[in-house]
């Protein structure tokens, strides 16, 4: 038999294509397969790093940095590498589809298999004579073999460049780090909108989920229990004032806030000492508010029929003035994020960005801390106005609590502020030796970024509660505390 012409404008392509470069070649599948694990490494300790795990953070990109330095440098400890890579992927795949297919063959074709029999089913003909079969006499094995080789060849080949393949693999890092961050709820943060008072505030009506917590906006946008405008006959009402500490942010969940573990605590003594009405906790607080944005509050929502009003600020967010810098780490309801990435690397471009943006000047300070004050002033005379009687809490930093012990500059805002307050005869309080001084250890009342955790939002609901006992909130502190919070604050040297 004659052997057929090749088609010399076919190049047959390989089951099996060589790296590209060769082996040992920059762009080997040695060197691109290493690199491409220590990019997962560094992924992943992304991920890592934005859930707050900062040494298995540390870990990563310690492990991804080794990977791809001793890729780059040695050829012996790439193809290592790769070895041990493609061993434990391959481990890896055999579990993966021995686990899978398992079932899907013993269970799941088995069934079919045996239904089919069952109901006399012949797809292929194997038992019915009187038709054709799709079984066929097997043709020459020549024919077989330029078959089979023929058939992997229909077109010239076309050799990819390098990158193509870098493009899919930064494609595909990107696409894999979108999830990730999808999945811990970002891409759909809390929206924002503008506003006259108070130059912006919280959508109302929001439900999201960020790492586990619940955020949960009123109608009013804050977080807050939603109760009925208009106040039952005995019931009471208390008012909480803050800024980011009484928003809790992305780290507390709904249910740890300090202003439902306060309406539990006064509920629950309510029930105790056999009162007949309830008692309501409601909050205005957002992120980034200070005195003038809880001034503005007021003036668009009212004091909603409350009998007491609790304002809760560190001495940091007393120079916060009406400023639309603070909208430019949120996001409005017109402008959502397109991308979780987005957020992402919004989020962490803020902090430089924050420093750009801050006044440095010791007379721009010295300024906002007095238009702090007095808003601080007025606030307590508008409430006083409509027969709410108010008390201040001034939240101790993080070093405040973990040494028990103020700077300077804490001490010198906590002063100003209650010499302000007693020509209005309020009480301020600065409660640190309470939250110094619990039963948990040191350092869980903030993390390692400042912001107050659950177990703070716990401490602060559980003195705030022990204020409302005690009568008349401007009366004065609880007995343990009393001399702590009258007397001067003790400051470093």
């Amino acid at each position: 038999m004659e052997k057929p012409q090749q088609n010399e404008s076919v190049v047959p392509i390989e089951w099996f294509p060589r790296p590209l470069g060769g082996e040992s070649g920059s762009m080997g599948g040695a060197w691109c397969l290493t690199m491409g694990f220590a990019l997962a490494g560094l992924l992943l300790a992304a991920v890592l790093h934005v859930r707050g795990a900062t040494i298995g953070a540390a870990v990563g990109f310690g492990l991804s940095l080794v990977i791809g330095t001793a890729a780059v440098v040695s050829t012996p400890a790439r193809h290592r590498l790769n070895h041990w890579i493609l061993n434990g992927v391959r481990a890896v795949v055999r579990l993966v589809a021995v686990l899978f297919w398992t079932p899907v063959f013993l269970v799941g074709l088995g069934w079919i298999r045996l239904w089919g029999g069952l109901l006399g089913r012949d797809p292929l003909g194997l038992r019915a004579h009187a038709r054709s079969s799709h079984w066929r006499e097997s043709p020459p094995m020549h024919e077989c073999v330029r078959s089979a080789a023929g058939m992997f060849s229909p077109c010239p080949s076309e050799k990819k460049g390098a990158w193509t393949v870098w493009c899919f693999l930064i494609l595909a890092l990107l696409i894999g780090f979108e999830l990730a961050l999808r999945s811990h709820g970002y891409g759909a943060p809390v929206l924002y909108r503008n506003d006259l008072r108070t130059v912006y505030r919280p959508e109302p009506g929001q439900e999201l989920s960020r790492s586990g917590c619940s955020i949960v906006t009123n109608r009013l946008g804050f977080r807050a229990p939603d109760h009925a405008d208009e106040k039952g006959p005995g019931d009471a009402r208390l008012l909480v004032l803050g800024g980011d500490a009484v928003w809790g942010g992305y780290a507390v969940d709904q249910s740890e806030l300090v202003v439902y573990e306060l309406e539990r605590r006064l509920r629950g003594e309510a029930l105790q000492r056999g009162g007949t009405g309830e008692v309501e906790v409601w909050s205005m607080a957002a992120e980034g508010w200070g005195p003038l944005h809880l001034l503005g509050a007021l003036e668009r929502f009212g004091y909603l029929q409350a009998d007491r009003a609790v304002v809760l600020l560190p001495v940091s967010d007393l120079a916060r003035g009406l400023s639309h810098q603070a909208l430019s780490q949120f996001y409005e309801v017109q402008h959502p994020p397109r991308l979780a990435l987005e957020e992402w690397f919004a989020n962490l471009t803020w902090g430089y960005h924050q420093r750009r943006i801050r006044l440095d000047s010791a007379q721009a300070d010295t300024e906002g801390v007095q238009a702090g004050i007095e808003a601080c002033v007025a606030i307590v005379r508008r409430l006083r106005e409509r027969g709410c009687e108010a008390i201040f809490v001034v939240l101790p930093s993080a070093d405040a609590v973990a040494t028990g012990v103020m700077s300077p500059g804490e001490a010198a805002g906590v002063k100003l502020l209650r010499a302000a307050m007693q020509a209005e005869q309020v009480t301020v309080h600065f409660p640190v030796e309470w939250l110094h001084g619990g039963s948990e250890p040191q350092g869980v009342v903030y993390d390692a970024r400042g912001r107050l955790l659950p177990w703070g939002h716990a401490r602060l609901a559980e003195y705030l509660a022990a204020q409302w006992s005690e009568g008349p909130v401007s009366a004065g502190a609880v007995s343990e505390d009393s001399a702590n919070d009258s007397a001067e604050p003790r400051s470093e040297p």
